[in-house]
């Protein structure tokens, strides 16, 4: 009989450990926060011909949000101006924008976007723009033509959030309700265990 109950409390504590598991298991996508991937062009890298898209690719997919996803291409350093249409778009991970360089020298490129589970991500990255002979060249504008690049005060900014790079939370609703997932979840597993143990014995 005893040999019996020691399998049975056994069993009990092996099926809330599963328990647990799953149910911590349910809260685990919260701290894997999307990525970067690649980029087009790539960081740091030089450019002899007018790349016509410019990219961010990230591991997980980005909302498509009015508001919030931003792309700005400026340069160079000495002088920068703007360059491209809009704030970007989004297809599945990859925020897109199209735009044509002008003046030879550093170029920097700016982008900010709102992953499916609500954190933000942004980052800011450089690049040598050397034009080959023949290269046609834009004007470019004196200020970004995305509404996401200017701050409250009408004056246009080189970057949506690049202080805050990497991510951050856009809602913090969502990470405490997760954290609370966890907690819970703990709670559970230890009292199932702990009625499932007293009712065999």
């Amino acid at each position: 009989m005893l040999g019996m109950k020691n399998r049975r409390t056994g069993a009990s504590i092996a099926l809330a450990l599963a328990l647990g598991v799953v149910l911590f298991g349910a809260a685990a996508p919260a701290s894997a926060h999307n990525q970067v991937l690649d980029t087009v062009p790539a960081a740091d890298s030089v450019v002899t011909e007018q790349p016509g898209t410019f990219s961010v690719t990230t591991s997980d997919a980005l909302l498509q949000a009015e508001s919030g996803n931003a792309m700005v291409v400026s340069g160079p350093a000495s002088d920068p101006r703007y360059y491209g249409e809009g704030c970007g778009v989004v297809t599945g991970g990859t925020l897109a924008l199209d735009a044509q360089l002008g003046e030879p020298g550093i170029y920097t490129v700016t982008w900010r976007g709102i992953s499916v589970d609500s954190h933000v991500i942004s980052d800011s990255y450089e690049f040598e723009w050397a034009p080959g002979a023949g290269v046609e060249l834009a004007e470019g504008t004196v200020e970004p033509s995305c509404a996401a690049a200017s701050s409250g005060d009408g004056q246009a900014t080189t970057a949506p959030d690049a202080g805050n790079s990497g991510s951050e939370p856009a809602v913090a609703l969502g990470d405490v309700l997760w954290i609370g997932g966890s907690i819970v979840a703990a709670l559970l597993a230890v009292l199932l265990t702990v009625v499932l143990v007293r009712r065999k014995s």
